[in-house]
């Protein structure tokens, strides 16, 4: 019970700063999304649970690369797209 609770507090925190970077930041969602890796200025990759393992993978790489973070968000797509307000 006291894991779900920690689980369930630390998820709205990781979405409440989503919400703070779309507002105040610049974040780019989708394919672009490598293409800014490779070009350098990234401070930190969000990866859906349902992204392709491949896929996964080579963003990994490439952000380790460009010294950069990679946080894997627990809900699928549709979930980080309606954090991130793009529904």
């Amino acid at each position: 019970m006291v894991a779900a609770k920690k689980m369930k507090k630390s998820l709205e925190l990781v979405n409440s700063r989503l919400q703070r970077v779309m507002k105040c930041g610049k974040f780019v969602a989708g394919d672009k999304q490598m293409t800014m890796v490779r070009q350098g200025p990234v401070k930190l990759v969000v990866l859906a649970s349902t992204h392709p393992a491949l896929r996964k993978c080579k963003t990994g790489h490439h952000t380790t690369l460009a010294r950069a973070a990679a946080h894997h968000y627990r809900d699928n797509g549709a979930e980080l797209a309606a954090v991130c307000g793009k529904y």
